[in-house]
């Protein structure tokens, strides 16, 4: 429902250096306090950033994907972002394994925030950058991927009722926590699909509501 008023905002900013602005102060504001404040002393945590505008985090994916689609950036630097990936990727696993062992807990996905930390906006960013323009020379394969490339935003929003239909019902069968990594890729690809479905339904809605409306506007 925000989406017009995104592009407005973003249209209106007319130059790369103001849009850069624009991205930069959103990925200030939502995704630094996750890395700060993990910072304590003397078991005080320092709440260096306010973490109050963290949940506005898919403004700033949205702006970087309308920037990503004018500018192209990185086009011809495969090399050095897959590089760049692997680095980050490793980075953010030894920090979590660390942190981890340092409060002799389990696994916490928490430790750098979800989906807002800048560590994994900037790897977001970068599977994406390699990936986006890939030449597919299957047709199938070509098809299949643009439909769900086309669907992502629906699919996105869908995973919250396929997440749940899947999670309540692996939920039943399911006792320890852990036993979910034997399960994990199950889980993924059939809440994926789900959504996919969910998706495909509500293009077919939307595409058969539009073609009646033109034939009585025609009429």
């Amino acid at each position: 429902l925000l989406i017009p008023f995104l592009n407005i905002l973003y249209t209106s900013l007319k130059k790369e250096k103001s849009k850069l602005i624009l991205i930069g102060t959103l990925l200030v504001i939502t995704g630094l306090s996750p890395l700060t404040n993990v910072i304590s002393i003397n078991n005080i945590k320092l709440d260096i950033f306010p973490d109050w505008w963290v949940n506005i985090y898919p403004f700033l994916y949205y702006f970087v994907g309308c920037f990503i689609k004018e500018y192209k950036p990185f086009k011809n630097k495969k090399s050095f972002m897959i590089i760049l990936l692997i680095v980050l990727l490793f980075i953010e696993t030894l920090f979590s394994y660390l942190f981890s062992q340092i409060n002799s807990s389990n696994f916490s996905r928490g430790f750098l925030g979800g989906y807002n930390c800048i560590l994994t906006v900037a790897i977001s960013i970068l599977f994406f950058l390699v990936f986006y323009d890939v030449n597919i020379k299957n047709k199938f394969i070509d098809n299949v991927l643009s439909n769900i490339s086309r669907l992502s935003l629906e699919i996105y929003l869908f995973s919250y009722i396929s997440d749940k239909i899947v999670y309540k019902y692996f939920n039943t069968i399911i006792n320890n926590p852990k036993e979910y990594l034997n399960y994990a890729i199950i889980v993924v690809t059939l809440s994926f699909s789900l959504a996919l479905i969910f998706a495909l339904v509500k293009d077919l809605i939307f595409k058969a509501v539009a073609f009646s409306t033109k034939k009585i506007k025609t009429k």
